[in-house]
This record gives structure tokens, C-alpha cells and sequence, in this order.
């Protein structure tokens, strides 16, 4: 066991203790890698949505959707398992093994493949690269949840949430400049794999160093350390229930559904605009990853204390309710530009807007990851260990996915009805600004439990 000096006590202070920094600093770099590697990849993986529009695939993005989702129900009851069966250090170590090695198998396929039999490992990519965010990421937030209370979170996660962005920037920057070399796909993947074997090594050495959570002022460090490798309890069914028997819970995954219909509108407009704009590969995953660097640069300028500081200042709720407010002028400024305009022509009207669609899609991202994604992780801080790991799986599959699946169909069912992209958008209006008043509602509940 590492000399580091025990954390210490949990405080209100509004600035983090010197034990403290050092547990975000690890923390941070944990991010780091992790989302340096998802980020290198998902620009690989968008291009794929894309690429179904330039062959004129019978597979839609909802069919992608939709196999994501009933993969991801397939193996949410696994994975449960294995949580009710193993400490926090096995799942992230074994978790990070799995995809690591898939990643191997589909740098192998892609350099092997061609044709037909290539566009089926793209689609089983997509599926995979999908399944990747909610088990490692959502595994990564579980595991930072249950090392802090709300009060140390709002210390240090906004650090955790900036370095992550940085990671986003290193992934996004890898991809844009091999792409830009006409590096195979391939070649990227082998990066990814090794940042997570890095994360991996980084998340063993978090839970060697500071173990189980430390207790409350007054309370027994020995007595939390035994916690190091305790069982993390509790059935399958146990997420379902404890989400639909607690309105806090319930209110979160409120929060998620609007969330992905607000995403799933702007996810189609993307694809779209970059299988019309670009027809080699290689350009379309250069001009994604360009993207998601931009969002980057853009979210770590304003997650230097920012984040932490609006969630100590105005509270969660109003921090949460940035992102349905971005969302609603993004989606105003859209619908604008495409009042009138035929749903048949999306791709070139899309083409034509190319500088507001990237700005709109930017201005989303940037308030997704800068503002709602650290304060919706926090909310997780005010429930039991077995809630945060078993009730957020849950969310992250059947909310989450479902959500995506859900508002994807209802998308190419107005589409395919021949609505006009406009009124597709003006329809999701009301629904965004309900959600910025759930948002409110939502972080003023978490103040009720966490002074109660």
C-alpha cells in the first residue's frame, strides 16, 4: 500500500484540501486517457452514420440506433452480474481488457475486409464504439462518484471534467492529422488501444492509493478502508426498481430522454451535411474529428474553475439548465435557416449552411460537456453505492439508448412523412423549454437531499 497521506475528512470548504487535489489529479489523468482514446475513435465511428447516406444503405442510422440499444439491454444483466461480483478495481481493469482487445480485432478486420464484408465490420464497429461510452465512461464516473461526496465533487470534478476535454482534444487531434495523411482507420484504432491500456494501469493505481470512500468528520478511516475491496451488491432487476421507486431518479432520467432528442436532431443534420459535402473517407472523419477538436479547445477554456464555481454560485439546477437553453437557440437558429426547405434536399440545404450548422453543433457540444456533464455526475454523489453503479447502468442503457432509438424513429417517421426539416425542429421546440424548467426542478431536489 502507498505511503500517500489518507484524504482528508470530507468539508464544505469552497477550495479543495492538498489530499484532495492529489486524488483529482489522478483522477483527472484517468479522463485523460480515456476519453482521449474514445475520442480518437469517434470520429471513425460518426463517419460510418455519414457513409450510410453517400452509399444510399438500406441500414438507416436509427437500424444502428436500435442495435446499439438491444446490444447494450443484452449485456446490461452481464455486466450487472459482474458488478454484484467484483470490486471497483477488477470491473474498471477487466471492462478496459474487453475493449482493448476489440479494438485489436477491428484494427484487423479493417485492414483485411473490403467491400461489402467492410461496411458490415463498419456497422458492427458503430455498434461496439457505442456500446464503449456507456461501460467504460459510465463505469469511470461510478468509480470517481463513489470516492467523493457531493461537497468534495463539486471540488474536484470540474478539474476530472477538464482534463477529460483535454483528452478529447489529444484523440480529436490524432485522428484530424492522420486523416488528413490518408492514414488508414486502422492505424487509429492501435492508438486507441493504447490509451486504454494506459487508463487502465492509471484507475488500479487510484484504487491502490486511496481505496475505499473516506468517511464523514468524526468518522473511522480504518473502518472505510475496509470497504477497499468490498462486493459491490445487489440484483439485476435492482437499477429498474430502485429508478422507478425514486422520483430523484426518475427526474434524472427525465433529464437524459430530453437531452438525446435535442442530440438525435442534431446527429441526423451532421450526417447528412458531411455524406453530401465529402466523398472520400478519409475527408469526412477529418472534417468530424475537426469538430470535436474545436468543442474541446472551446469546453477546456471554460472549464477553468467555471464549472466548479457555477455549481458552488447558482446551484445545479440552473448549471444543468445551460445546456437545454444552448440547445433551444441552437435549434431556433436552425429552423431558421432551414424554414421552407424541402426534407429531400437536407443534404444540400445542410451543405449551403455548413458554417451555422458547425457553429450550432459546436455551441451543443460545448454546453453538453462544459456544463451539464459534470453537474449531472454529481448528481450521482447523493445516492448509494449500489444505486450509482446498478440505477446509472440502467439509465445509461435503457434510458439513454432508449431515448436515442426512440426519438431517431419519431425523426424518420416525420421525415419519411414528408415534414420539412423546419417543422420537425419547431416541434422540438416546447419540449426544449421544458426541459431547461425540469433542469431547474432537477437540481433543486439534489439541494433538498444533499442539506437533508
Amino acid at each position: 500500500m502507498t505511503s500517500l497521506t489518507p484524504l482528508a475528512p470530507r468539508t464544505p470548504a469552497a477550495n479543495p484540501t492538498p489530499s484532495e487535489r492529489t486524488l483529482g489529479l489522478w483522477l483527472a489523468l484517468a479522463h485523460f486517457l480515456l476519453l482521449g482514446g474514445y475520442y480518437a475513435m469517434r470520429p471513425v465511428r460518426d463517419e460510418v452514420a455519414a457513409n450510410l447516406r453517400a452509399v444510399e444503405s438500406d441500414i438507416s442510422i436509427g437500424d444502428l440506433w436500435t442495435a446499439v440499444f438491444f446490444v447494450n439491454l443484452a449485456l446490461a444483466p452481464i455486466y450487472a452480474a459482474f458488478v454484484s461480483s467484483s470490486s471497483r478495481r477488477r470491473l474498471l481493469s477487466s471492462v478496459l481488457g474487453f475493449f482493448a482487445l476489440c479494438a485489436v480485432g477491428f484494427a484487423i478486420a479493417f485492414e483485411r475486409t473490403s467491400g461489402e464484408t467492410r461496411l458490415w465490420a463498419d456497422r458492427v464497429f458503430y455498434v461496439w464504439a457505442s456500446v464503449f461510452v456507456m461501460f467504460v465512461i459510465s463505469s469511470f464516473w461510478s468509480f470517481a462518484s463513489d470516492l467523493c461526496s457531493m461537497d468534495r465533487a463539486k471540488r474536484i470534478f470540474g478539474l476530472v471534467a477538464a482534463a477529460g476535454t483535454a483528452g478529447q482534444i489529444l484523440g480529436s487531434t490524432v485522428t484530424r492529422e492522420l486523416s488528413s495523411d490518408d492514414v488508414r482507420a486502422s492505424v487509429i484504432l492501435v492508438v486507441v488501444v493504447a490509451l486504454l491500456v494506459a487508463a487502465a494501469f492509471v484507475l488500479w493505481w487510484i484504487d491502490h492509493a486511496f481505496g475505499a470512500p473516506v468517511p464523514d468528520a468524526g468518522g473511522s478511516n480504518a473502518a472505510a478502508r475496509k470497504n477497499q475491496d468490498e462486493r459491490i451488491g445487489g440484483t439485476f432487476l435492482s437499477g429498474f426498481t430502485a429508478v422507478v421507486n425514486s422520483p430523484y431518479l426518475m427526474a434524472i432520467s427525465g433529464f437524459l430522454l430530453l437531452m438525446t432528442m435535442s442530440s438525435t436532431v442534431f446527429y441526423y443534420v451532421q450526417s447528412d451535411l458531411v455524406g453530401a459535402a465529402f466523398d472520400d473517407r478519409s475527408e469526412r472523419t477529418e472534417f468530424l474529428a475537426n469538430l470535436d477538436v474545436w468543442t474541446g479547445w472551446i469546453t477546456l477554456a471554460l472549464q477553468g474553475g467555471v464549472v466548479a464555481f457555477l455549481m458552488r454560485r447558482i446551484g445545479l439546477g440552473l448549471t444543468l439548465a445551460g445546456l437545454p437553453l444552448v440547445a433551444l437557440i441552437c435549434v431556433g437558429a436552425v429552423w431558421t435557416a432551414f424554414d421552407g426547405a424541402d426534407a429531400n434536399l437536407l443534404g444540400e440545404v445542410a451543405t449551403a449552411n455548413l458554417s451555422l450548422l458547425a457553429m450550432a453543433l459546436v455551441a451543443q457540444r460545448v454546453a453538453r460537456y462544459a456544463l451539464a456533464k459534470p453537474a449531472r455526475e454529481t448528481l450521482f454523489t447523493l445516492v448509494s453505492r449500489d444505486e450509482r453503479f446498478k440505477s446509472k447502468n440502467f439509465m445509461d442503457t435503457a434510458v439513454y439508448r432508449g431515448g436515442d432509438v426512440l426519438w431517431a424513429r419519431v425523426f424518420e417517421l416525420l421525415m419519411g412523412a414528408g415534414h420539412a426539416l423546419a417543422n420537425v425542429l419547431a416541434m422540438a421546440l416546447p419540449a426544449l423549454a421544458l426541459w431547461g424548467v425540469g433542469a431547474v426542478a432537477l437540481g433543486r431536489s439534489a439541494k433538498r437531499r444533499s442539506d437533508g
